[in-house]
């Protein structure tokens, strides 16, 4: 993994699992001095390790849905394909766009308030380029938890947060949003610095990010590494399921937080029920999992669908646009 030493990686998990710690607190967790612990973080972003430190906000408390459209393409050259990907990366309220391999060729995710917002995204997408599509799937994202990097250090993920359930809006004022704007920036900007930019104090800024966590807007201050510098393939699973009760489902829920490399549980309404996304060393590890959930879960598997995640193009987090 990139050269990464024990301690490189217990640094990473600590910044994965809430990157608004300190260097004195991560210090304290992965046995190391401040200083040493300020040095390995700053290489890791220099060798770009880590690309950006984020902000999951909870989309549900803005009253905003996620809508994916899967794509499988047909007749497309380099040409059209640069405008596909340019329609997608410059539309507003498309957050995600990545290039697969697989089962479809294209995922797209989008913010929405009302999914009549969807679907005139989806006619205007569909009208411009309908003759390069083959096949299309479209779900309707219900609830995600997302899980810790816990291969990071050999061990089962933790559930880091959940967007998505029941919509309940929040409400929060001027100083609220702004201070959200800044950390969708930076999730790991100080206080000090906030405060600063925000005309308030440290101990607002603090009050403020603890209020806003307390009421589910904030879900977590997590990293987005870069997987290629880790080494590591990115997948997505779709499943189709059969005879599920709750009680399997919770099971399932468990046992693919414990796998490690699990990091998001997707509950979807669409053609399939369930998509995983896992980060893994290579095909031949993903089948190592995968063979491991097929033989504890044969019960409620229909069937599933394996998709690599080959270039990502768009990925924000920023749920205030």
């Amino acid at each position: 993994m990139h050269n990464l030493d024990k301690k490189d990686r217990e640094i990473l998990y600590q910044l994965d699992i809430n990157c608004r710690q300190s260097d004195s607190q991560i210090a304290k967790k992965v046995r190391l001095n401040k200083n040493t612990v300020w040095y390995r973080i700053n290489r890791l972003i220099e060798e770009g390790i880590i690309q950006k430190f984020v902000t999951l906000i909870n989309p549900i408390k803005f009253g905003k849905s996620i809508y994916k459209l899967y794509i499988k393409l047909q007749d497309v050259t380099d040409e059209t394909w640069e405008g596909i990907k340019q329609y997608l990366v410059s539309h507003r309220q498309v957050f995600w766009v990545v290039r697969c391999e697989g089962a479809w060729d294209v995922i797209t995710a989008v913010w929405v308030t009302t999914p009549y917002e969807f679907y005139t995204f989806y006619i205007d997408f569909s009208t411009k380029f309908n003759e390069y599509i083959l096949e299309k799937g479209i779900t309707n994202q219900i609830e995600v938890p997302f899980y810790s990097r816990g291969y990071l250090i050999g061990k089962e993920g933790t559930v880091k947060c959940t967007w998505g359930g029941p919509v309940i809006t929040a409400e929060i004022d001027d100083l609220d949003f702004r201070l959200l704007q800044i950390l969708t920036t930076n999730a790991r900007v100080p206080s000090t610095e906030m405060a600063k930019k925000l005309n308030t104090t440290p101990r607002v800024v603090s009050y403020r990010i603890k209020e806003l966590i307390n009421k589910k807007v904030i879900g977590a201050f997590s990293i987005l590494p870069n997987r290629d510098r880790l080494g590591l393939d990115y997948y997505k699973i779709i499943f189709y399921l059969k005879n599920l009760t709750k009680q399997r489902e919770n099971a399932f829920i468990d046992y693919c937080r414990r796998q490690g490399n699990v990091l998001y549980y997707i509950k979807t309404l669409g053609p399939w029920e369930l998509e995983l996304e896992l980060e893994v060393k290579d095909h031949k590890h993903l089948n190592q999992i995968m063979n491991s959930i097929r033989k504890e879960f044969s019960d409620i598997i229909r069937n599933y669908e394996n998709v690599l995640i080959t270039e990502e193009y768009k990925g924000e987090y920023n749920t205030l646009e």
